[in-house]
Parts: C-alpha cells; sequence; structure tokens
C-alpha cells in the first residue's frame, strides 16, 4: 500500500509540475525567457532561495526539460495544415521522453527520485494553553 500511495503522489506531482511548466514557457516568446521563467517557477515551488552547487545541477537538467516544453508549445502553436495529423502524438513521446530522462539522470545522480524534493516535513508543534 505504501508503494502504491507514493507512486500516487509522485503521479500528482508529475502532473502538477508539467501542467505548471508548460503554463510558464506558453507565454514567452523566446526560449531564453521560457526556460528561465521555468527555473524561477520550480526554485520558488521548492523553495530554493540560495544556490548551491547541487541545486545548480539540478536546475541546469531542469533546462533541457523546460526548452523542450517550449519546443513542443511552438510546434502545437504552429500551422495546423502544415502539420501532419500525428504530430501531437509525436510531441507528447518527446517531452515524456525528455521527463523520463530528467527523472532517470535525477535518480542516477542522487540515489532518490526528484519528486522526494516535494515533500514538505512539518514538524509537530506543542499545544499551550495560555
Amino acid at each position: 500500500m505504501a508503494a502504491l500511495a507514493e507512486a500516487r503522489a509522485f503521479a500528482n506531482r508529475r502532473m502538477n509540475l508539467m501542467r505548471s511548466l508548460f503554463a510558464v514557457v506558453s507565454q514567452a516568446e523566446q526560449e531564453e525567457i521560457a526556460v528561465a521563467a521555468a527555473i524561477a517557477g520550480l526554485r520558488n515551488r521548492l523553495g530554493w532561495r540560495e544556490d548551491s552547487p547541487a541545486r545548480d545541477e539540478v536546475l541546469a537538467e531542469y533546462a533541457k526539460l523546460a526548452a523542450a516544453a517550449f519546443a513542443a508549445t511552438r510546434v502545437c502553436q504552429g500551422d495546423e495544415a502544415a502539420a501532419p495529423d500525428n504530430r501531437g502524438d509525436e510531441v507528447q513521446r518527446d517531452m515524456a521522453e525528455a521527463l523520463s530522462v530528467f527523472e532517470t539522470w535525477y535518480q542516477t545522480a542522487r540515489g532518490k527520485p526528484f519528486w522526494i524534493l516535494f515533500e514538505h516535513y512539518m514538524p509537530e508543534t506543542q499545544l499551550v494553553d495560555f
């Protein structure tokens, strides 16, 4: 049951992150701006206020995912008549592969899933009567 609960939590985190990533990159006109906005969004979401070499490495890899998402939004916004009917399926496969590459890199580099970063430990607070 615990493994299923963790898989479900990771799937929800994955969906929410990708939804917000696409919302951010689709607003930008240039790739550099889209990637910078995506990185800022991830930093904010994870509460990363300070820089560190480990965080910089994660953000550099995430930038590749953001660039792929930006490219995917441009393909989807392109001329419908010029694009083959199955281009949407190809874009989805490309994004799924880009996300898989990012997740695999993180798992290999850190020894744990990327989605663990979204867990926020809330210490117990004592109840005090005044």
